[in-house]
């Protein structure tokens, strides 16, 4: 696109398709009775957050196929308007961890800032590098943590672990510029969005 002497470049990015990698949760073991006790046994889950339910470096793309086929449909989350909405799809009332996925694609190396948005604690890696731990104890907002990080040219893979305790999960996620426009100052619209991104469809992986 150009508008004068100036020539500005737009990727596929947009749709914001999170690819559902796993749902993970405890049991309490069931007791042998029938009845009432039964059923609050089995409704009582609970998350062990030390516990790495899905190893960095398993591959995103098979554990999406395979949990496809667990659900009967598409496991993709897409975003609509800013928020990610799991509870779509995930019909469990009690607590559980999720693993989702996106794989980003970039014209050329690129130094980035990504900006989060959650209520509830969430570890980031991008390309299986570590790059947040967040216990998110705080309500929503849609700059609840900022973090620098590079982009290299070609295929990113930016994964996120969200741990659901009780409440719904809120989570949002932006990718804009490394470059503060606005000296001082840390809130929406100081940071340009990487619109120039690509963005690889999920839903491709299921018709091989």
């Amino acid at each position: 696109v150009k508008a004068g002497d100036k020539s500005f470049s737009f990727g596929i990015k947009g749709a914001d398709c999170w690819k559902l990698l796993g749902v993970f949760f405890e049991t309490k073991p069931v007791k042998k009775i029938l009845g009432h006790q039964y059923r609050r046994e089995m409704t009582n889950n609970f998350i062990d957050q030390e516990k790495v339910y899905l190893p960095v470096e398993a591959d995103g793309d098979k554990a999406f196929c395979e949990w496809s086929k667990n659900i009967g449909r598409p496991a993709v989350l897409p975003v609509r308007e800013i928020m990610l909405e799991p509870e779509r799809i995930i019909p469990l009332k009690t607590a559980w961890v999720i693993y989702i996925e996106r794989e980003l694609i970039c014209p050329e190396d690129r130094d980035i800032k990504i900006c989060f948005g959650q209520n509830v604690p969430m570890t980031v890696w991008l390309n299986g590098e570590e790059l947040l731990f967040d216990e998110g104890e705080s309500e929503w907002q849609p700059e609840t943590s900022w973090i620098d990080a590079k982009l290299k040219a070609g295929k990113n893979r930016l994964r996120i672990r969200l741990d659901r305790m009780g409440a719904d999960v809120d989570f949002s996620c932006q990718i804009r510029d490394s470059i503060q426009l606005m000296e001082g100052h840390n809130w929406v619209g100081c940071y340009d969005y990487n619109v120039d991104l690509a963005e690889t469809n999920p839903f491709n992986l299921l018709k091989a």
